[in-house]
């Protein structure tokens, strides 16, 4: 029980024999309900989230059950089997949802209720005074997502822990709607890469960081790439 208690990825390397390949994980966190094979975007956010396996840190399945947002580019469900375009939609996904963290909403209000985005940036420029545009709402978003893989980066994360466990990857399912089904990352990491502006190693390069204000980051000990 005590070892359980560490989690399936401290567990598994506790008991050995092989354990690791049931432990279903991303960087030490475990999986939740939203099946990867089903909705191949999210094998995107589970592997490139900053915190591990999380769907509340960047949800673009949401567009593949049609909850879409006005203010954003799909306008209507996109088939959750594809992977073209899923690298964008997890990068943008992941920018609303840092930037809806910091304002502490909730998602079900915004993305089951269907409330418009902008409505954030007319509620802060009412409770603050300050200006926000929607450009800046999401330049907010990707700030903070920077920022943190920055921190990431100093604790030695890179391209190789951007996976899903193997089992997701080769191993397909015999029956329901994901039958026949895995996950097909690589194509979908390099889009990601692309999208976001990160070098083979999953790093922010400081063109990336000045564009978002982090030169700071430049400054301190983390080590990024130099273009």
């Amino acid at each position: 029980r005590q070892i359980l208690g560490e989690g399936v990825r401290r567990a598994a390397e506790a008991i050995g024999k092989g354990a690791e390949k049931f432990a279903i994980h991303v960087k030490g966190l475990e999986f939740p309900e939203h099946n990867p094979r089903k909705f191949k975007s999210m094998g995107v956010a589970y592997a490139t989230s900053n915190v591990g396996a999380n769907h509340n840190r960047g949800s673009p399945m949401l567009v593949e059950r049609n909850l879409v947002s006005p203010e954003l580019p799909w306008k209507e469900a996109v088939d959750g089997f594809l992977t073209e375009d899923k690298g964008r939609m997890t990068k943008v996904y992941q920018d609303v949802c840092c930037v809806v963290d910091s304002l502490g909403i909730c998602k079900f209000m915004l993305f089951w209720g269907k409330l418009p985005l902008t409505m954030l940036t007319d509620y802060y420029r009412a409770i603050t005074g300050w200006e926000m545009s929607f450009d800046d709402f999401m330049k907010t978003g990707e700030r903070i997502w920077n920022l943190q893989r920055a921190f990431n980066v100093k604790m030695g994360i890179s391209r190789k822990d951007d996976t899903l466990p193997e089992r997701f990857l080769k191993e397909s399912v015999d029956e329901g709607p994901a039958k026949g089904q895995i996950v097909e990352l690589e194509t979908m990491l390099e889009e990601y890469y692309r999208e976001r502006g990160l070098d083979e190693e999953g790093r922010p390069g400081k063109g990336k960081l000045r564009e978002l204000g982090l030169d700071w980051i430049t400054e301190t000990s983390f080590k990024m790439r130099s273009s």
